[in-house]
Order: structure tokens, then sequence, then C-alpha cells
């Protein structure tokens, strides 16, 4: 119907063993979640990995065609944690994302921080400039 251009990424792979039971089904495109690795920089305690032993974004990036990671902004912001929500914190999320890709040497697709209607178009694109550089 697309012509093979629409790759569904099964969410929620930051839960190693729920990815690696998906990829014996079958499944070669996930997505995770930045949020549970990096909340604790913000004093935030994120929900439990229940596979911890293993890093999901490295085993993930090894068995799947493709992985997508998510800037965790709608829990940030939504999930009922006491973050201050305006653009110096956003400023400083973007930043834990980018030091934790850098750290991990990580290759999945970022999805970016995702605030043009929380802070407006033109903060969205001053972070997009930022991150692209």
């Amino acid at each position: 119907m697309f012509g093979g251009n629409i790759k569904i990424h099964f969410a929620g792979c930051e839960q190693l063993d729920c990815a690696l039971i998906c990829h014996e089904a079958g499944v070669r495109y996930f997505l995770y979640s930045v949020f549970p690795f990096i909340a604790a920089r913000f004093g935030i305690d994120a929900f439990p990995l229940s596979a911890t032993s293993l890093f999901a974004p490295r085993v993930l990036e090894k068995i799947a065609k493709h992985t997508i990671m998510d800037s965790g902004l709608f829990t940030l912001m939504f999930g009922g944690h006491s973050i201050r929500k305006d653009t110096y914190a956003l400023e400083q999320w973007q930043e834990a994302m980018i030091d934790f890709i850098i750290a991990h040497k990580l290759r999945s697709t970022l999805v970016e921080v995702d605030c043009q209607k929380i802070c407006g178009a033109d903060f969205a694109w001053e972070l997009r400039k930022k991150i692209t550089r």
C-alpha cells in the first residue's frame, strides 16, 4: 500500500525483556525512551527498568534493523514530575540527551525535544539548531 516506506517501530523497548520477546516474534524496528536513562540527572525517580543487567539501547542497536530514541518529553512534562517546565529545563533535557548519546556512542535516530506547542516554534528551532551542530 505504501511501497515499503512505512516501518512500524515497537514502542516501550527501553524495557529490554519486552523488546527481546518482540524480537523473537520477528520485530526488527524498535523505539525506546531516553527518559529512564537520564531522569536521575534531574532528580526524577524514573520507572524501573525490568532488565537492568543489559543496556537496552546497545542491545537494540545490535538486533534491530533500525532504532528510534524518543526524547521522553511527554513523560517529563505530563508524568507528574516536579521539574520546572520552562525553556531552561528543556535545554538541559536536550543536553542530557546529547550527553547520553555521546557517552554510549549510540546510533539510534533521535526524536527531538518536540516543544513547539509548549514554548513556541522559535524556541523549538533554536533547540534544533543546537542539536544539529
